[in-house]
């Protein structure tokens, strides 16, 4: 499921898909194409899809959910990207893929309290 709202020249993108590995192809390839609309160099296109996979595979990994949302929201700081599972699970406080996309994020927080595991962070961001 895909939905996109545009309120008063703020664009806000939603996305659902199944949580397993084969699907976050469909994720890495709406972050590729917000960030190529918003000008970012190919090595940040790159980075972004890479940190949008690495975060579905730690959500996948942290519990038993069917589903995997993600959010984009481009703002004055990049685009700023949620990811949250459908149901509830525990993100592992050190991982690879948490090091990974602290390494390739300008902002990142992972949470798993009050709620369904969850990743933030900001990509993209402009020179």
């Amino acid at each position: 499921m895909v939905s996109l709202m545009d309120n008063a020249s703020r664009l806000r993108i939603e996305v659902s898909v199944p949580a397993r590995a084969e699907d976050l192809g469909v994720l890495r390839l709406v972050v590729r194409s917000v960030c190529a609309g918003r000008g970012a160099t190919v090595d940040d296109i790159d980075d972004a899809a890479l940190a949008v996979q690495e975060a579905g595979i730690a959500l996948i990994e942290a519990g038993e959910s069917e589903r995997l949302r993600m959010e984009l929201e481009p703002t004055a700081a990049g685009i700023e990207v949620r990811l949250s599972a459908s149901t509830s699970g525990s993100l592992p406080t050190e991982s690879m893929s948490l090091s990974v996309i602290k390494a390739l994020a300008h902002q990142f927080e992972a949470s798993t309290s009050g709620g369904p595991a969850s990743i933030r962070m900001v990509l993209c961001a402009p020179s």
